[in-house]
């Protein structure tokens, strides 16, 4: 009786590994055949998958490479749609001589520009897929700004030449002027590039600076950039004397104050013949004719001004 049961053990274990050896082997069959019906046919055949994958959200195949294209929109007015025209290089080659499609998997640098009313756009090594175009981007509206310049009284400075309205306070004085710059609502000046000049420079000190632009209300970040007159910039005077001043974006709808800080160096004064001068220009995106490559500036590397606005007050001294 004892042989009889074992020899039914053996028997229940006989039947249960040749089953399991046919699951895996089904098992096996089924997942090669999985593999082999998912692989691409051709390098330029592309699966698109998630919801924006035909209506029902399943999964396409995408046969041909994508177009190309932008949709812009105001960058403070949501919704609002911009027109534009686009230049772009693919995998960092020329601008402007290559084909309206992308093969996914390249990289894309645009410029995007819409003429006069925003300020030019670049998107930077874009890398392309199936259902990346069009790429949304936002542009902001070029400023129109109201500024006002007040004397060290508080009164307005006149901006216009010839406008005599800012006391002579004598040798070695210092001037403080008042500056506040209101860019319209919705608007932005993108980075500025602010040039002080005075016509009398040689009257100013050279340490301090003879002319210090700075921020008063810290909205606005302020940094010297140099006493060099730009090539683009033509001084006033034979005799001026030139200081440098970036100023980071102004958006608009609110005021910025500003101080700019004059000061005569010693047994010398700002009289009647000096003259004071501030003109802020904004940074644009282009295409520098030199690198070929997009840059950001107020002039490329020719000399040739950029800027979409130029924001000028002018005073003299009485």
């Amino acid at each position: 009786m004892k042989k009889s049961k074992t020899m039914n053990k053996k028997g229940k274990g006989g039947v249960l590994i040749p089953v399991v050896a046919v699951l895996v082997v089904l098992l096996l069959g089924l997942a090669v055949y999985g593999i082999y019906q998912i692989k691409p046919t051709t390098t330029q055949t592309f699966t698109q998958t998630g919801a924006g994958a035909g209506t029902g959200g399943g999964t396409t195949v995408v046969t041909t490479n994508p177009t190309i294209s932008v949709a812009a929109e105001d960058a403070q007015l949501s919704g609002t749609s911009v027109g534009n025209a686009l230049t772009f290089s693919l995998n960092n080659g020329a601008f402007g001589s290559t084909p309206t499609t992308a093969v996914p998997g390249q990289t894309i640098t645009m410029l995007v520009t819409n003429g006069t009313t925003y300020h030019n756009l670049v998107v930077p090594q874009f890398v392309a897929a199936v259902n990346s175009f069009p790429v949304k981007v936002k542009m902001n509206k070029n400023s129109t700004i109201t500024e006002n310049m007040y004397t060290t009284t508080g009164l307005v400075l006149a901006n216009g030449v010839g406008v005599q309205n800012q006391t002579d306070l004598g040798e070695a004085q210092s001037y403080n002027l008042k500056d506040e710059m209101t860019p319209t609502s919705l608007t932005n000046t993108q980075d500025l590039l602010c040039v002080l000049e005075l016509i009398a420079g040689t009257n100013a000190t050279v340490s301090p600076a003879g002319a210090i632009l700075s921020s008063s209300d810290g909205k606005a970040t302020v940094t010297a950039m140099g006493t060099s007159t730009p090539s683009w910039y033509t001084p006033v005077g034979t005799g001026s004397r030139i200081w440098l001043y970036k100023v980071s974006a102004l958006n608009g709808g609110q005021t910025y104050t500003f101080n700019n800080a004059l000061k005569a160096d010693t047994a010398k004064r700002f009289s009647a013949t000096s003259y004071f001068k501030k003109a802020c220009y904004t940074y644009e995106n282009f295409i520098d004719p030199t690198s070929g490559q997009p840059a950001y500036d107020v002039a490329d590397s020719q000399g040739t001004l950029k800027s979409m606005a130029r924001y000028t007050y002018s005073a003299y001294f009485q």
